[in-house]
């Protein structure tokens, strides 16, 4: 019987809530991930909206792609507690064009996107920008700017269509539409045309930026679009916006 495979052990796993009370009680193999433990779960006992779980096991939250079998080896059974948080807001691999995505220790976030060789790079957000108190804002973080024979900079804007949607250029974000972005040299575009009646940024320019430099848009109720780098503004422009609607960050 040397040739013949041990038979893979099962754990039944109890899971409750913070309060103490019983979520569901659930059967898997030990060769489960974290992950498919969690999915499983929103599977019988689905999360608020927006949300995802997270489990705290004896010894604290693991990882997504962890195995079961890695810490609960020779067990039978074991107590878990599920947590609920937000699902990080991120980017779309849909509309992903000369970029790499990281993906983080859960295997779901997206939030860190790197320019590959190329000029012509845009990425899309999976999900909007949140509205809070009638404010949409969202931040680029540069991480690193390569300039050995570039000139241009980041571009930064948003599109009231959903990543699966959106006309794209492979290119630039600029000419994706609809759309409403500040251009490599900082100036407005809407829906793929230059509006040359608008300001320029006037104390810094796109291609200027340099690691550690944090560019915030803004996207207010009324329309107005507000850029500002390390907390200094940039621009406001007064644009043909849609009120209040759901906006996706667009970057390139």
């Amino acid at each position: 019987m040397g040739d013949s495979e041990e038979t893979e052990s099962v754990l039944q796993l109890h899971i409750s809530n913070l309060a103490g009370e019983t979520m569901a009680e659930i059967s898997v193999k030990s060769s489960c991930n974290v992950a498919e433990v969690v999915e499983l779960l929103e599977t019988k006992v689905p999360p608020p909206s927006r949300t995802r779980y997270k489990l705290l096991f004896a010894d604290g939250i693991k990882t997504g792609d962890c195995k079961l079998h890695s810490f609960l080896d020779g067990m039978a059974s074991c107590s878990l507690t599920a947590c609920v948080g937000p699902i990080p807001w991120r980017f779309s691999e849909v509309t992903g064009f000369g970029l790499s995505f990281e993906k983080h220790d859960d295997g779901q976030d997206k939030t860190t996107i790197t320019r590959l060789e190329g000029r012509g790079v845009v990425a899309c957000s999976v999900d909007p920008i949140p509205w809070i108190d009638g404010v949409a804002a969202y931040e680029v973080v540069i991480n690193e700017m390569d300039k050995s024979g570039a000139s241009e900079g980041v571009e930064i804007g948003v599109t009231d269509s959903p990543p699966d949607r959106l006309k794209m250029h492979e290119g630039y974000a600029v000419l994706a539409t609809p759309s409403w972005v500040s251009s490599d040299a900082g100036c407005l575009w809407i829906h793929g045309n230059k509006q040359y009646r608008q300001p320029a940024w006037i104390h810094t320019k796109p291609n200027q930026l340099k690691a550690g430099d944090v560019v915030r848009l803004t996207v207010l109720s009324d329309g107005w679009l507000k850029i500002d780098v390390n907390d200094q503004m940039q621009v406001v422009w007064n644009t043909d916006m849609p009120r209040n609607m759901p906006l996706y960050a667009l970057v390139g």
